[in-house]
């Protein structure tokens, strides 16, 4: 792994692991529960901070359709050129789920600081014992097993990855890493036994340097895989009940060099004449921004994320508490309306 003359995350994230593990497990339904024990579990004296929500990085939708959504937990250290951050997924069960996640964060791992892209990648899992032999699954905690083969794994089991393109409802891949190498790991089992928390380090060439991508159909399906038509109706079924999201231009965001001391926030606006607030908090160097309401500036009815992925609010939503007061000075300053209170 690139710069672990400062951390070894394998031992970082290990250290996480045996701490939540002793608390016994979470159970099916309570990955949040998961996410907030590794962030709060703190085995390097203060040397990585983890973020307080889910982790997002720049042009994250990139081999994808749409933003897969953000990373579970992301652990950053600081460096002499930027931060850098060990991505973590989590899942409670559902090993059928595993692969997609170990594609969404392996292939981010390269040379670049936060929040460009990962340092490592790893998944952590909530197992019982018959989950964790599901034959048709990927070993991914077996030591033996050090390279996964993207297009064998999802030939294996089709209908795991059938799953996850219908529950994405429109988020596919648009091309595959060839292989996922898989790095330390370990499990530890939990009191009582009967499960286990298993967690492995997970990389793939990076999305921007690799030129022997496997691309895939309009499906999300790689050549080598032949799937019924009624699969590929129903991902497209699946697709057409995903969530409105609005179209428009994006414009140009002010990006940081570094993070801010504290959360900061300031009001600009756009080609069409609209109002937004981009805000940033002390871990980030992209913005959140929120399109002020036309009638109401203390609320926005479209949420811009740091990953550019775009959530109307309808109706206009209160600007949220983590950046409110900063937009309301934002606002004053720029005598728009009464700011948010």
């Amino acid at each position: 792994m690139t710069a672990w003359t400062e951390i070894d995350w394998a031992d970082v994230l290990g250290a996480a692991v045996l701490e939540v593990a002793r608390s016994g497990p979470v159970g099916a339904g309570n990955e949040r529960r998961l996410h907030r024990g590794l962030r709060e579990a703190s085995p390097t004296g203060g040397v990585t901070k983890a973020l307080d929500t889910e982790g997002r990085l720049q042009d994250q939708a990139s081999q994808w359709t749409r933003s897969p959504g953000g990373i579970d937990v992301v652990s950053i250290r600081s460096a002499g050129d930027g931060a850098r951050a060990l991505g973590v997924e989590c899942k409670v069960g559902k090993p059928d789920e595993v692969l997609w996640d170990a594609i969404k964060l392996g292939q981010r791992c390269d040379e670049e600081p936060w929040n460009r892209g990962l340092e490592a990648a790893a998944l952590v899992v909530e197992f019982t014992d018959k989950e964790l032999c599901e034959r048709r699954a990927v070993r991914w905690f077996d030591a033996a097993v050090t390279q996964v083969d993207t297009i064998e794994a999802i030939e294996r089991w089709p209908e795991a990855w059938y799953g996850v393109l219908c529950g994405g409802r429109g988020i596919r891949p648009t091309s595959l890493p060839r292989t996922l190498k898989l790095g330390s790991g370990g499990h530890v089992r939990h009191p009582g036994g009967g499960s286990a928390l298993c967690w492995r380090l997970v990389r793939a060439s990076p999305v921007g340097a690799d030129i022997n991508r496997i691309g895939v159909d309009t499906h999300g399906w790689p050549p080598q895989v032949s799937v019924p038509d009624e699969w590929r109706r129903q991902i497209d079924s699946a697709a057409e009940k995903a969530p409105e999201r609005p179209t428009m231009a994006l414009r140009p965001r002010r990006v940081l060099d570094k993070p801010p001391d504290k959360t900061i926030a300031e009001v600009v606006g756009d080609a069409e004449g609209r109002v937004w607030a981009d805000a940033w908090d002390n871990r980030e160097t992209v913005p959140t921004s929120f399109r002020l309401s036309e009638t109401d500036p203390t609320r926005y009815d479209v949420r811009r994320s740091k990953n550019d992925a775009l959530a109307c609010a309808n109706p206009p939503e209160r600007i949220p508490a983590w950046c409110s007061r900063e937009v309301a000075e934002a606002l004053a300053r720029s005598g728009i309306g009464d700011p948010p209170q």
